[in-house]
């Protein structure tokens, strides 16, 4: 029973991050006892996977946007999955459906021409992932810029290239404010700092806690504070954000983007404020999964509306204190037996998923990696009679991006070592580098990258060569960008 009009069960995988995209891969890449290989389709309202950890290079050149946001279509041409861009509307789930032998149906509103098409399936993951919220803030969800999108690191981008016109006209040094102090803050704010240059801006980055990056590994947290201090950024630590409100403009003033944000009773006038943290998982309507699908090639905002308040919850699954769907041990929501949740939107049995039950998972890529491997191979056990597999979680370390060569890498070597071991700077940017190139999705886009990667160096060195009086040093920069873009294109 169950299967479509060719017989094929079909497995449904909601949400294009780590989470979904790797368990739809998973899926494709395993091996199905007579030849009774799935059809899996992969649903996201966005047209492009992005590599979060690598938004970061978007904004100092460090990488282009092909290499952090490739194409849904482009990656899985080369893979069995089917790829569908629209926002869920609904999801159906048949009280019956291992008597029926098959589960229910997702209706999405596609893009383009903003019809409704119902996906059925016998199998469903959910890969929502997390969404910005901004609400619990007076102003933030008006004046502030969320950073964890593709939409949002072109936004901050040219937010930072006005600023810089505006400085290289003679106008004053503008002020921008990075609000939190964990890792996304602190990366994002060297970031920054960094890309402006020295005496370029003053970036301050605020947060309630009265240190940066609390329960991060001692290597990285020193790490990060070097890096703050090199780049001139400012810590405002132990007040937290009370609001934003509109700055009045000078009269006459072509930019009357300045915001006043209030942290701890104290006014700051600023020309950008950033924003890391609230992030919540994408399940109602707030945003997220069912948030309106633009048409003009690029996913809408993080923080977007919902497109149908008839529809604030489009699952019916059972949802914990903090929205999060309800998950058992081996990733499968109790009472949906043909269903499966993993990444930031899942709430896993924690006790079976690390060695404390009282350490709860992060709304890491790292943690969504493995839960896709341990979910694809649940759906493929579930439907093929096999054991299913508690889901354990490994923490292999801690990574972070401080500038456009440098970072941090900590890890304890999985236990193997006595304590933790930081590589930081160069060799730290370096390793990280390795290893999300390592995770790349597939692996033709692994090697488009690690090809353009390679050359970039070079080509860099070239161009300091001909900026030093080496005019055939230009020459030769050309041919490299040329030959690593043939070299890619040919892959």
């Amino acid at each position: 029973a169950g299967g479509g009009d060719d017989g094929r069960l079909r497995v449904c995988v909601v949400g294009g991050g780590f989470g979904g995209l790797y368990t739809a891969l998973r899926l494709d890449e395993l091996v199905w006892p007579n030849g009774a290989k799935p059809r899996v389709t992969l649903v996201d309202r966005s047209e492009r996977f992005v590599f979060k950890p690598l938004l970061y290079e978007l904004l100092n050149s460090g990488a282009e946007e092909w290499q952090v946001a490739p194409r849904f279509d482009e990656l899985l041409a080369p893979t069995g999955v089917e790829y569908v861009r629209g926002a869920v509307r609904a999801v159906d789930y048949e009280s019956d459906a291992d008597a029926a032998g098959r589960a229910g149906a997702v209706t999405v509103s596609a893009a383009g021409d903003g019809g409704e098409e119902e996906i059925p399936y016998d199998w469903l993951v959910v890969a929502t992932g997390a969404v910005s919220r901004l609400e619990g803030v007076e102003g933030a969800k008006e004046l502030a810029m969320p950073f964890g999108t593709l939409e949002d690191a072109r936004a901050v981008r040219a937010r930072l290239e006005a600023l810089e016109a505006r400085t290289a006209g003679g106008g004053a040094k503008p002020t921008v404010v990075v609000v939190g102090g964990g890792y996304a803050g602190v990366e994002l704010a060297v970031t920054v700092a960094e890309r402006m240059g020295p005496g370029g801006a003053l970036v301050r980055l605020v947060d309630g806690n009265d240190e940066i990056m609390k329960g991060a590994a001692d290597g990285q947290r020193e790490a990060a504070k070097s890096a703050l201090n090199s780049t001139g950024v400012v810590c405002q630590l132990g007040g937290y954000v009370d609001s934003l409100e509109k700055a009045a403009a000078p009269e006459g003033a072509e930019d009357d983007a300045k915001v006043i944000i209030t942290v701890g009773g104290e006014p700051i006038e600023a020309d950008a404020v950033l924003w890391t943290v609230g992030m919540v998982p994408a399940t109602t309507g707030e945003g997220g999964v069912h948030a309106e699908v633009s048409t003009d090639g690029a996913e809408a905002g993080a923080d977007a509306e919902a497109g149908d308040k008839a529809h604030p919850h489009p699952f019916p699954f059972p949802l914990n204190s903090r929205n999060m769907i309800e998950a058992d041990a081996t990733l499968r929501v109790p009472g949906f037996s043909r269903v499966f949740a993993v990444g930031d939107v899942a709430s896993a049995d924690v006790a079976s998923a690390t060695s404390s039950a009282d350490a709860p998972l992060s709304a890491t890529a790292q943690v969504a990696f493995q839960q896709a491997d341990y979910a694809a191979w649940n759906l493929w056990a579930a439907i093929n009679g096999r054991q299913l597999l508690p889901f354990r979680y490994q923490h292999l370390g801690e990574m972070m991006s401080l500038g456009k060569t440098s970072g941090a890498l900590s890890s304890d070597g999985l236990g193997l070592l006595p304590e933790k071991l930081t590589l930081d700077g160069l060799v730290g940017g370096a390793a990280r580098r390795a290893a999300y190139l390592y995770r790349m999705p597939t692996n033709e886009h692994r090697a488009k990258v690690a090809v353009s990667w390679a050359a970039d160096p070079l080509a860099g060195l070239l161009d300091m060569a001909k900026d030093r009086g080496a005019p055939m040093a230009g020459e030769l920069a050309k041919a490299v960008r040329a030959g690593a873009d043939a070299a890619r294109k040919s892959l």
